[in-house]
């Protein structure tokens, strides 16, 4: 196999083990960091999560994630509200994407990447 050679994916991981292969080595080559990335798809897919509730689904540690969070935030891609929550005797803060934002991105980055 020459160096510039892809590599096939595992058959058995299936679509989304294949999409999550190429995600991560796009990401990686691109220098965006994977975790973030993982952040802002766990804000789209589940809104007004807490910090807790993603930090478990990223499993990373709480201060990784409020310094993703704060980027993605700075960059206008999340936002952030305090709520009450039933288990919380506290208001916590939850996450939202700004979809608009996102699509956006994916569009820009997509139109960069494909020369259009």
């Amino acid at each position: 196999m020459s160096k510039h050679a892809v590599s096939q994916p595992n058959e058995d991981r299936g679509r989304e083990g294949k999409l999550q292969l190429e995600l991560s080595e796009i990401v990686q080559t691109l220098g965006i960091p994977l975790l973030r990335l993982r952040i802002l798809m766990a804000v789209r897919n589940a809104p007004y999560s807490t910090g807790t509730e993603l930090m478990r689904h990223v499993e990373c540690c709480r201060s990784a994630l409020h310094n993703h969070l704060r980027i993605l935030e700075a960059g206008g891609f999340v936002v952030h509200d305090v709520r009450h929550v039933d288990w919380s005797d506290k208001p916590v803060r939850v996450y939202a994407a700004i979809s608009e934002r996102c699509e956006d991105a994916a569009w820009a980055l997509f139109d960069a990447v494909a020369g259009e």
